[in-house]
Formats: C-alpha cells, sequence, structure tokens
C-alpha cells in the first residue's frame, strides 16, 4: 500500500500499471467531450480522462469532497429499502 504522495511520485507508466492492478472501478462522467472514470486505489482516487479512448490525463485526489460529481449516478435503492 502507498499513500496520494508516493503514487503521484511514480513515473506516468508506474502510475498506471498500478491504478490498472490495484484500482477498484467506483464510477464515470462525462465532462464535455471527454469521459471521466474514478477508481479508488488504497486511500485515495484516481480520475482518468478519456477523448476517444485515448488517455488525456490522470488526477489522483483524497478529498472526498471532490466525489460530488458522481454522488447522482449511484443506484442507493437496494440499501435504501433494508
Amino acid at each position: 500500500m502507498i499513500t496520494l504522495y508516493q503514487y503521484n511520485e511514480l513515473s506516468e507508466d508506474e502510475r498506471k500499471s498500478l491504478l490498472w492492478s490495484e484500482g477498484a472501478f467506483v464510477g464515470e462522467r462525462a465532462v464535455g467531450n471527454l469521459r471521466v472514470a474514478l477508481y479508488q486505489l488504497y486511500s485515495f482516487y484516481v480520475e482518468v480522462y478519456y477523448d476517444d479512448n485515448e488517455i488525456e490525463s490522470v488526477r489522483s485526489f483524497c478529498d472526498t469532497s471532490q466525489l460530488e460529481p458522481y454522488l447522482k449516478d449511484i443506484d442507493i435503492t437496494s440499501v435504501r429499502d433494508l
């Protein structure tokens, strides 16, 4: 397990490799013409911005308030009905 700081110190190829092998897909959203995929990796989150299936940028963060754009797409009906 590594910290967000350690993750950001890795090379781009190392960050991608770790994300694909250890990350858990959380959700997806659109930002203009880009598709943004959200992953949880250890104790932080990583957003991957795609344009026509090509990675444009990668952003990592710990602040859970930045998850707000994904919340409207989470289906909680099975939990709500308990």
